[in-house]
């Protein structure tokens, strides 16, 4: 029995995220290369699904707008 909470930015924040870093280098470029994915809540959802967790232990929400993911989940 444990618990796991985790953010990720969503696909939305994709293009603000690259305008801040690339263009305006308002943030840091290397921070915003780690990201290889960015994942809506249904694919987050069917990430933690297909790794065997139940669909009523998976809490999926967005903030700031939509751009960003919560997630928690719970075994």
């Amino acid at each position: 029995g444990g618990m796991l909470l985790l953010t990720t930015p969503g696909p939305t924040s994709q293009p603000l995220l690259e305008f801040l870093a690339y263009r305006l280098h308002v943030i840091d470029e290397h921070e915003i290369r780690d990201h290889k994915h960015y994942f809506s809540p249904q694919d987050l959802q069917e990430t933690f699904l297909r790794a065997g967790f139940l669909l009523e232990n998976i809490d999926t929400q967005t903030f700031i707008f939509g751009m960003n993911n919560i997630v928690q989940v719970t075994r």
